[in-house]
């Protein structure tokens, strides 16, 4: 997997479900517009999810610290600007 370090503002909600038959047990998941105008899906498991879904809101200005996943990013880490 590929170490991204992204800067942005949150697009959308942030959409927050419960994983009944996974090891994970609950997924955030939003879109990031980057400084330069690209659009990014993020997804955030377990206690990073909860974080997202308790403390961020469409518009707010992140720094996040994850990892490249085919179509989306898996966030590790992130801050709040």
């Amino acid at each position: 997997m590929n170490k991204v370090f992204l800067i942005g503002k949150i697009l959308t909600e942030i959409k927050f479900n419960f994983m009944l038959s996974s090891p994970k047990k609950s997924i955030a998941r939003f879109y990031l517009e980057t400084l330069d105008g690209e659009k990014i899906k993020i997804v955030g498991y377990d206690g990073i999810a909860d974080f997202c879904y308790s403390r961020l809101s469409k518009g707010d200005s992140i720094f996040l610290y994850g990892f490249l996943d085919k179509y989306k990013v898996k966030i590790k880490n992130v801050v709040i600007l």
